[in-house]
């Protein structure tokens, strides 16, 4: 990889390390180390879709049919979706997150989202608040505490400060409403991925209204054919359809039904798994003898194909990038060589537990995934961090929930 690339994501990990560092100290200072080693309990819900740590240090995991439940530090599992205020029979949720002041956010399969304010939950819909009703991601700035739901209708914004929520659509320059993930760097711009648009950018100082959008050719080949690149590796994205984005720093990653790609000084390169040659083979016709090429820069080492070409979840960490696929469980990769480290899951004989919806971090460092038909499963470990222990939870003061929208008028 280039200088340039290095530093950065050197830089990032010194500064984690240090963090970490400080909160090993704290962790074992607290007497919570042999919790460390302790299994967690049974997952109560096979299909998990989502999953987040609130400021208590609790487990939180979205399920598709089971609901939603959480998991406080050295407890046992508490159904969540029977607690007041949460939208009658919906027990389809498929996004998580936790905001600033430590409200947890549930998005629902047709009921909009949900926030836990400690004591009760609130739904918010069209009516009061979101532009659509099927919520696929959520995610809270770290610089503003702003809230950002993506949901069948475009993307809304809660502006904690201003206390408005803030409709984005193909209007105001996404490159279409559905948006499968999104993450936040960490200077507040976000990132989006698009089911089948590619990538988009924004600066929360254009208050949302101009996006930065990259897509890959719609097709390879002159007949149309080909819906994917030739190339293991390559410049641009390999896909529009993106199931997941994470950021690290100024670090940009982006999951694909093609592999994975990453942002490397303002130029996306990719590359693929270990099955794509094979998919390419299947196309109908057979691979065309010619197709658009893209190359990799010849100054950078070329990566190390992926377990799979089908990447499904992200998450960054001090060892590097953990990896989700969809049927060959979770991989850790390191960004500087671009070679895989370690991995998980991809052993399992029944085939359950293959396929990472979610990658999520717990306090002592566990790093678990949500897997869609095993529950929540133990991949790895990385340094471990103190939960704030305020608002937002049990034992805690309740935070506000958010304001509603005006009323829609004709």
């Amino acid at each position: 990889m280039n200088s340039h690339f290095n530093h950065v994501f050197a830089s990032s990990l010194i500064r984690q390390a240090g963090m970490a560092l400080l909160a090993l100290a704290m962790f074992v200072s607290g007497g919570l180390a042999s919790r460390a080693r302790a299994a967690l309990p049974a997952c109560p819900a096979a299909f998990v879709m989502d999953g987040a740590v609130d400021h208590q240090g609790a487990l939180w995991i979205a399920s598709e049919g089971q609901g939603i439940w959480r998991l406080p530090a050295g407890g046992s599992w508490e159904q969540m979706h029977t607690a007041p205020g949460f939208p009658a029979d919906s027990l389809n949720i498929y996004a998580l997150a936790v905001d600033g002041e430590g409200r947890v956010w549930a998005g629902t399969a047709h009921e909009g989202v949900a926030v836990w304010n400690g004591q009760s939950w609130k739904a918010y819909d069209r009516l009061n608040g979101l532009a659509g009703e099927r919520v696929f991601a959520i995610g809270a700035n770290p610089v503003s505490g702003d809230v950002a739901v993506a949901t069948s209708g475009g993307l809304s914004i809660y502006s904690q400060g201003g206390k408005t929520w803030t409709t984005v659509t193909r209007a105001e320059g996404l490159a279409e409403n559905q948006i499968s993930s999104l993450a936040f760097l960490e200077d507040g711009t976000l990132a989006v991925g698009y089911q089948c648009g590619g990538v988009g950018v924004s600066s929360p100082r254009s208050s949302w209204g101009k996006w930065t959008n990259v897509q890959a050719p719609w097709h390879w080949d002159e007949k149309r054919l080909m819906y994917q690149p030739g190339e293991m590796y390559g410049t641009g994205l390999p896909s529009n359809q993106c199931n997941a984005v994470s950021t690290a720093g100024k670090s940009m990653w982006a999951a694909t039904s093609c592999g994975l790609a990453w942002l490397n000084q303002g130029k996306w390169l990719y590359v693929r798994g270990r099955d794509a040659a094979g998919k390419n083979k299947g196309i109908f016709g057979g691979q065309p003898s010619s197709y658009r090429k893209t190359g990799f820069p010849s100054e950078l080492r070329k990566p190390e194909l992926l377990p799979e070409d089908y990447v499904t979840a992200l998450l960054p960490c001090r060892e590097g990038l953990w990896i989700g696929f969809r049927k060959e469980g979770a991989a850790l990769l390191d960004p500087v060589t671009m070679t895989i480290r370690e991995r998980a899951l991809n052993g399992k004989r029944d085939g359950k537990g293959k396929w990472v919806k979610k990658l999520v971090t717990l306090p002592n460092g566990e790093v678990h995934a949500c897997t869609h038909g095993a529950g929540v499963q133990k991949v790895g470990m990385t340094a471990g961090y103190r939960v704030k222990g305020t608002d937002g939870g049990p034992g805690g003061k309740a935070a506000e929930h958010p304001e509603e929208a005006p009323f829609p008028s004709i």
